[in-house]
This record gives C-alpha cells, structure tokens and sequence, in this order.
C-alpha cells in the first residue's frame, strides 16, 4: 500500500463556488501527448480491459489560476492510466500518468442523525472493498462542458437514492487531486435530512456495497487512522477532509502529516502543479 499525495488546488482571490460553476474548455487534448509507441500500448490494452465499457470523453484538468480550465480526454485514455498508474513497470511514458487529471466528483454527505456516510466500493473496481466518498463518478463532458454539480446530484439520486428534495445543502468545497488513479476531483458536502437508517433503505444493492455510518464527532480520528492504514482512499480522505470545519481541518492536516502523509497546496499552470 502507498499513501499516496493529496494536492489541493487554491483558488484563493476567487470564490470556489463560481470557479466551479464555470470551468473554461481549452484547446487541445491529452491524446495530443501521445506519440506513437504510446497510441499502441493504449489501444492493446484498451483493447482488453473495454468488455463494453462506455468510451465518452472527460474533462482533463489543466490549469487553476484565477479559474478552473480545462482540455478534453477520452475515458479509454483515463481507464488505461488508472489500471496501470500502479503497476511497478509503467508501459506508457512517465508524463502521461503526471498530465493525467480527468475529472469527477464526490460528496461528504452528512445525515440528520449526524452520521458521515462512508461507502465501501464493490469487489470488481479498482481499490476493491476500500472505504471511499459517500458517492463519487467520473464527470464526462456534456455538449463540451462540465456541470460539476448537477452531475454529482444525478450521480447521488443513482447511488444513493436521494432525490433534490432530500438535501438540505450541496456546497463545493475544494478541488484536489488524490494520487492513486489518474483523476482529479471536485469535492462537495451535502446534508440531508434523512437519518443513517431511512438512508440506507433508499439504496440500491446492485449499484451500493455497503455504506458504514462514521459519527460525526469521531470524524477526525476516522479519517487520519482509516487513510494512514491504507482503508480509506486517497479521494475520500480529501473530500472528508474538506467537509470539516476550519480547525478540525487544519487539525487532521497535521495529525496526517505527523503519520507521514504529503499534503500539498498550489496550483495548476500549464499543465504542471506548482507547490506554495
């Protein structure tokens, strides 16, 4: 297991909330990065891995100064990264797994009983039966836009069972990339005024492992123990994370990196992130 970095994106000067409603589309592609040898090995192992998989197209983020922009990738080229980003011998060239930052999004969701909801992922993805987000998904591309927000609502309703009606709140809180997987998330809380119970009579097994109830005054030694033992993934530690308080947040930020997690802030310019 690696406990791998957690870089969060500043966007300081901005408010976060209008950052994320209008992210800009750039030019250019992730496939432009490519040269031939590459194209090769992606398409073999594409080849292999699809069994009918969805090929749509991502956002790749790309640049974080003053605004969120971003250039487009297709999943197959995001699905490839991932399954091979932790392999001891990466096949494709070692700037592909560092541009590699295609978009998604997770949510904190907190319950009237005040229960953080922790979903463990299924048995047939990658970081199988590891804790992670309340609910999470690739964000694609909708008529070359990303609508972070109405796609985490859908993706909640999917998950999760929670119409509009249920939530209380839906806010942005941070945008960070999570070493792991090749993707970079937008990250959100949200309330709802079900408790633990009700909530978990709305979800789908089909679709839902097992959601574990975390209380919300145990939130921090929850997020420090389970991520520096390699339970909770690196998406979900950041999206918890950001969903607490000021204090409580700079103090999990410290008690991470005393159990020697690199936690980073910066920005993105041009593709590359620069540290503060």
């Amino acid at each position: 297991f690696i406990m791998g970095d957690i870089k969060f994106y500043c966007f300081e000067a901005n408010n976060l909330s209008d950052v994320i409603a209008s992210p800009i589309r750039l030019e250019g592609d992730y496939g432009d990065f490519l040269n031939n040898k590459d194209q090769e090995i992606f398409r073999q192992i594409w080849q292999e891995r699809k069994n009918g998989q969805w090929d749509g197209r991502l956002g790749n983020f790309w640049d974080t100064q003053g605004a969120l922009s971003f250039i487009g990738i297709n999943f197959r080229h995001y699905d490839v990264i991932s399954a091979t980003i932790s392999l001891p011998q990466r096949p494709l060239s070692e700037n592909l797994y560092d541009l590699s930052r295609a978009s998604s999004v997770g949510v904190a969701l907190y319950t009237s009983d005040k229960k953080l909801v922790v979903q463990r992922r299924g048995d047939n993805i990658l970081a199988a039966g590891l804790l992670d987000c309340s609910a999470a998904g690739m964000c694609n591309l909708k008529e070359g836009d990303l609508e972070f927000e109405e796609f985490l609502r859908v993706r909640m309703e999917t998950e999760l069972g929670l119409k509009r009606s249920d939530l209380i709140e839906v806010s942005p809180t941070n945008v960070h990339d999570a070493y792991g997987y090749g993707g970079n998330m937008v990250s959100y809380k949200a309330r709802t005024h079900l408790s633990f119970p009700e909530l978990k009579e709305r979800i789908d097994p089909l679709l839902v492992n097992e959601l574990v109830p975390i209380n919300e005054s145990e939130l921090l030694d929850f997020i420090v123990e389970s991520f520096s033992t390699g339970e909770l993934i690196g998406d979900g530690c950041a999206t918890f994370l950001s969903s607490l308080e000021e204090p409580a947040y700079k103090r999990t930020v410290q008690a991470l990196r005393v159990r020697g997690c690199k936690i980073s802030f910066g920005e993105l310019v041009d593709g590359q992130f620069v540290e503060y």
